[in-house]
């Protein structure tokens, strides 16, 4: 059985989030603006509208003020209270059209039906693909909204049983809670689903949502600005103002300004998570991405070398355009476990259960925790470190400390440089060339002996030239470990993967530690540099870029 990563692996660093339902989840805000402002339309025009009062037309502005996020006869008397229109509130029993804050609410409420019924309500992607990735990862997802036609709504955009609980404003009136900006719809609905509101996220698109999340105390409060409402909503309490849900990264944790702290894993924002944690040092790159990681997968491991470029020629609509990009080099950072029996993490034999990554800014030092599992129910906590030198421009290095977590028995490290990468981090260039590179490693190096001398395994030496411009990029590493001489050392290859493989004993609860160095160089820079360091002519064939 292989499993990949997915947020049931590690979970964001809360227990539930909340969601309003009209302008965060669908976009049915339109039609209540449009049915509010045709009921608005014919009551300033009322006969029964008392001299002297402001009969200008409803407008946006006034939408977002005074009845957006409210229930509907709160929305009513507000407005008209502003306009200097004073009337009863009335019952629910009143009648469509009767003039009380009910009867006018009840009549918007079937312009409303009328309006969904001939249009339809479409939905945001971007926040139903946060609620799949959600219920993927058992995080409970809660519908906390004032609407009274949250049930129609929900199912012509065909969402029933998106949600763990609904409450909304039928519900919210038969209880008699106060509406927002009172917190009480969002207590109760956190009640009902034995959360704790400083645990949980509410999204709120109205001002009068945000506030009564902030007043309930709400551990992350996020305001979503479709209608250039930023300061309104930042003045209402938001911790954070997006202009779309595909923008929240629930895994942020609002550290001090010297560390960027992402705790779980979410396939959805790795991509940017990945490139704010790059580490350089002006002639290197090497994004945040996790070692285990390859082609084709969640993470995008990149590392850029300073001055190494590549053209590529591809055809667009019968015309052949050059292309050129700053290369995608050699993954250095590939290292791999496998639990004995088991298959290969990258392959999913083990499941991610926790993580949380910080880069340290003071340091330059990104730090990876994490706790993985096989079904075996075997835990092994991982903590890694990784630095790009600034002494030395071309070095670089990943330490791995591997504990077992109640258990004793053996793991195989698979630690060893990828020269199968492409430049696949633009999706505008889905369809043109993107292979840079070939694999020019000598063949003699393969099944090298792996001699292991005082818990040092022997260096992994790669070759790769780029296609065009015939840059050669030579990588060495070595491993080595801390604590034990590793067992049943071997070389191989396997694709674009060179590899040295080695076999450690875990013993319960005694951490081990891989450490692995790596140093590039390239013809570009004037020479290579050998496993000892010191420099070297370049192969033949090799050129310099032009």
């Amino acid at each position: 059985m292989t499993r990949s990563p997915t947020l049931e692996a590690a979970r964001p660093p809360f227990d539930a989030v909340f969601f309003d339902l009209d302008g965060v989840v669908t976009d049915a805000a339109a039609v209540h603006e449009a049915a509010w402002r045709e009921l608005f339309g014919s009551v300033l025009h009322d006969a029964r509208v008392p001299e002297g009062a402001n009969t200008s037309p409803f407008r946006r502005d006034d939408y977002l003020r005074y009845v957006d996020g409210r229930p509907r006869e709160d929305g009513v008397l507000t407005f008209l209270g502003a306009r200097g229109i004073q009337l009863e509130r009335g019952d629910a029993s009143d009648r469509p059209g009767e003039w009380t804050a009910f009867g006018l609410g009840a009549l918007k409420n079937q312009l409303f039906r009328d309006r969904l019924a001939s249009s339809g309500v479409s939905v945001f992607p971007e926040t139903v693909d946060l609620l799949d990735r959600l219920r993927a990862g058992h995080v409970p997802v809660v519908l906390a909204t004032a609407s009274r036609n949250a049930s129609s709504v929900l199912a012509a955009a065909h969402l029933e049983g998106a949600f763990d609980v609904v409450l909304d404003g039928v519900e919210a009136a038969r209880l008699g809670l106060p509406g927002k900006p009172e917190p009480a719809l969002f207590l109760e609905a956190a009640r009902r689903l034995g959360v704790t509101p400083e645990r949980a996220v509410v999204i709120e698109d109205a001002a009068a949502g945000v506030e009564a999340a902030r007043r309930g105390g709400f551990g992350l409060v996020v305001g979503i600005d479709r209608t250039g409402a930023r300061a309104k909503l930042e003045a209402a309490g938001a911790d954070v103002v997006l202009n779309d849900v595909g923008e929240l990264d629930l895994g942020l944790v609002l550290a001090d300004p010297w560390t960027l702290v992402y705790e779980g894993f979410d396939p959805g924002h790795e991509g940017h998570r990945e490139a704010l944690t790059t580490l350089g040092n002006g002639y290197i790159g090497v994004r945040g991405a996790a070692p285990e990681s390859g082609r084709g997968g969640a993470g995008y491991p990149g590392t850029y070398l300073g001055g190494v470029y590549n053209r590529v020629v591809n055809l667009v609509q019968d015309q052949e355009t050059e292309d050129e990009h700053m290369v995608n080099a050699p993954n250095w950072l590939h290292l791999d476990v496998r639990l004995e029996g088991g298959s290969w993490w990258s392959q999913g034999g083990l499941s991610l259960r926790e993580e949380r990554r910080v880069l340290d800014l003071r340091s330059a030092v990104l730090v990876r925790e994490a706790v993985i599992e096989d079904d075996g129910d075997r835990r092994l906590r991982v903590r890694q470190r990784r630095f790009v030198s600034m002494d030395q421009a071309r070095l670089m290095g990943l330490e791995t400390t591997l504990t077992a977590e109640g258990w004793s028995g053996e793991v195989t490290i698979r630690s060893g440089v990828d020269l199968d990468v492409a430049n696949e981090n633009v999706l505008e260039d889905a369809l043109l060339a993107r292979r840079h590179l070939r694999d020019v490693s000598p063949p003699e190096d393969d099944g090298a002996d792996a001699a292991a001398v005082e818990g040092a395994v022997a260096d992994v030496v790669a070759e790769a030239e780029t296609t065009q411009s015939h840059v050669r990029i030579a990588v060495a590493l070595r491993n080595s470990v801390d604590g034990q001489e590793p067992a049943e050392t071997s070389t191989g290859r396997i694709g674009g993967l060179h590899y040295r493989q080695f076999v450690l004993r875990l013993q319960a609860d005694v951490p081990v530690r891989v450490t692995k160095i790596a140093t590039f160089a390239t013809s570009r820079a004037g020479g290579f540099l050998g496993p000892d360091g010191r420099g070297s002519r370049p192969r033949a064939g090799a050129r310099r870029f032009r």
